[in-house]
């Protein structure tokens, strides 16, 4: 099965799991986006293209180049993340328990996004080995990675970042300050539009694309440097998610040793880079 977070929320009839995919799209809109495959392993094995293989013209009674296309088969470890929400049921029992236990879980499920985000773009196994690893590494000394030194930014930068994907961006991600520069920058060429996606939220975008804001992580630093911009495209052939199972939102009832109700949030997923032109970062670029 293949799905992104915002299908699953559509079609959604229990409360309680879809207040918590609303939440992590609200807070992880990569995570919204992302196209996740469900997989029978804790391992996802997948194959990334290196050379196409030799094609030409030929001549008649003459044959065809034969040389075979090459692909590197490659594996993603899954990374298991989650929380368990606990509520007093003295709590629970008082005309505003109802309320007090959604904003619990509303602040929790929040923890886990932003972690879960923070991770997508920073995450580095060599030192988070139950993590996995994120944009900024799987790009790192490529020409994925465009730096540019402290200039000032420039619409010719974002295009630059644009199209060094092989294919159109799903979405460009950056914080608020770089949007506000974005807008000012292009006001007077009619490249921000701004609409209503299919939630009836309001989107905007620039020349086409969506932007998406990522702001500070569960721990309140923020998580993007002004200035930086990311160009992501998803798609079962460049960048897509794996996960064991969908994402679990299970009450456990009353725990053995304190009296609260337990409510168990958990989803064992890791994004897949399964093509190296699929993800692109501009940084380093002044705001000024």
């Amino acid at each position: 099965m293949v799905a992104t977070l915002l299908e699953l929320y559509k079609y959604e009839r229990d409360n309680l799991r879809a207040g918590v995919i609303e939440t992590i799209m609200e807070f992880a809109p990569t995570l919204e986006r992302l196209p996740m495959v469900t997989i029978g392993s804790l391992t996802h094995s997948f194959n990334v293209e290196k050379e196409l293989g030799s094609v030409g013209f030929r001549s008649v009674n003459e044959a065809f180049p034969s040389g075979q296309g090459k692909v590197s088969r490659e594996s993603q470890n899954l990374s298991l993340i989650g929380c368990d929400i606990k509520v007093d049921r003295a709590i629970a029992a008082t005309d505003a328990g109802a309320a007090m236990s959604a904003a619990e879980v509303r602040r929790r499920v929040k923890a886990v996004s932003l972690r879960w985000q923070r991770e997508y773009f920073e995450g580095d196994v060599s030192s988070d080995p139950e993590g996995f690893d994120g944009v900024n590494k799987r790009v790192q000394g490529t020409p994925q990675e465009i730096d540019k030194g402290g200039a000032t930014l420039t619409l010719d930068a974002i295009h630059e970042v644009i199209d060094s994907l092989d294919v159109e961006p799903t979405v460009l991600v950056m914080n608020k300050a770089t949007r506000s520069k974005i807008r000012n920058l292009a006001e007077n060429k009619n490249a921000v539009q701004v609409s209503r996606d299919e939630l009836g939220r309001t989107m905007l975008s620039y020349a086409g694309y969506p932007i998406a804001i990522v702001d500070k992580d569960e721990a309140g630093s923020a998580m993007l440097s002004d200035g930086d911009i990311y160009a992501l495209s998803f798609g079962l052939d460049s960048h897509y998610g794996a996960q064991l199972g969908e994402l679990q939102v299970r009450e456990l009832g009353e725990s053995r040793t304190t009296p609260q109700d337990v409510i168990r949030v958990e989803w064992n997923a890791a994004p897949v880079f399964a093509a190296p032109r699929a993800v692109g970062r501009l940084t380093n670029a002044s705001l000024t």
